[in-house]
């Protein structure tokens, strides 16, 4: 026993012995240098009320804060706007203020107001976004131009729901459409086509009433004396030249008659009693077609032409005629 006590004491001495004989190191203090010290003079976060119980067609007011010191300068341009896409979100509204506080720190907030109708649920980051930055121009150095560099934001995930809060929800009023600057443009092509599919309409619809008027006054008056020559000349020149049973004794007898019925119709004259000079003497001044006569007078000479060549002779002298009296019945038309 006396054995175990010495030999417990004889190991604390020695340890306490080699203790105090290790030699001590103390490291000299050092202040901070300025260069690790130092910030980077942009900050920049995303303030949302809550990131998650959104559903489709919900607005999510979303704020993006970027603070910074000394003599920075940005440049927003690449942020998106309103009516941009961004991601799956659409950005109905961005409003952005810029204070300074203090402390010479000046805060940019762009409040943006986000929907989102795609699958749900879903975790949907917005951002990063870009910002430009310059930092200022060394002291040494003048007339130096902003040389910018691109900071990324960091994201903001957002989590949507699959169908719309137990409680009821207050329904968001209707905000009407947004405007079009296409609309005037289309409207005014609608209301032109329109237009002119009306005055067309009516056009047309004016010129079948011309016609339907005229038409009927027409109908409503007996047939001149030129209209009844000319239809008689119509209908029997079809059953002469078109019909092979048809005999006639004479074609030129009969046209013959037809244009004295005419000529006595007409003027008033005994045109069945008098021969073409005769009736050139009392048609003096008032016959405006000296070329019925012509027609009478060969009339009366196709009885000396040869029988070969009198039935071309008489259906091209009935042709004549009928063109004569379509002409006179345009002249006589009201």
């Amino acid at each position: 026993m006396k054995k175990v006590v010495v030999f417990l004491g004889l190991t604390a001495l020695i340890g306490l012995c080699g203790y105090l004989t290790v030699p001590t190191f103390v490291a000299p203090h050092s202040e901070p240098s300025a260069a690790s010290s130092k910030q980077f003079p942009i900050f920049s976060r995303f303030e949302l009320p809550r990131d998650y119980g959104y559903f489709i067609a919900d607005e999510i007011p979303l704020t993006l804060v970027i603070e910074t010191t000394g003599d920075i300068v940005l440049d927003l341009v690449n942020l998106p706007n309103k009516g941009y896409q961004h991601g799956l979100f659409e950005i109905r509204d961005r409003k952005m203020t810029v204070s300074t506080d203090a402390h010479a720190t000046k805060v940019y907030r762009i409040a943006y107001t986000l929907q989102y109708f795609g699958p749900t649920p879903w975790s949907e980051p917005f951002g990063p976004l870009e910002i430009l930055y310059a930092l200022p121009p060394g002291p040494n150095v003048s007339g130096q131009a902003h040389i910018y560099k691109r900071l990324l934001t960091q994201p903001i995930v957002i989590h949507m729901a699959r169908i719309g809060p137990m409680q009821p929800t207050v329904v968001p009023q209707m905000k009407g459409l947004q405007d079009d600057p296409r609309s005037v443009a289309i409207w005014l092509s609608f209301a032109l086509g329109t237009a002119m599919a009306f005055i067309a309409i009516a056009g047309w619809g004016w010129q079948w009433y011309t016609h339907w008027q005229h038409r009927r006054t027409l109908s409503s008056q007996p047939p001149t004396a030129a209209a009844q020559a000319l239809h008689r000349l119509r209908q029997e020149g079809a059953f002469f030249f078109h019909s092979p049973e048809a005999s006639p004794p004479s074609v030129g007898a009969r046209l013959d008659y037809i244009v004295r019925q005419y000529l006595h119709t007409q003027y008033g004259v005994p045109a069945f009693n008098l021969t073409p000079s005769e009736l050139a003497v009392h048609l003096n001044g008032s016959l405006s077609n000296p070329a019925i006569l012509s027609v009478l007078e060969r009339c009366a000479s196709l009885k000396y032409q040869a029988p070969a060549a009198l039935p071309m002779i008489e259906r091209q002298l009935w042709q004549e005629a009928t063109t004569l009296f379509e002409t006179r019945q345009e002249e006589h038309a009201p």
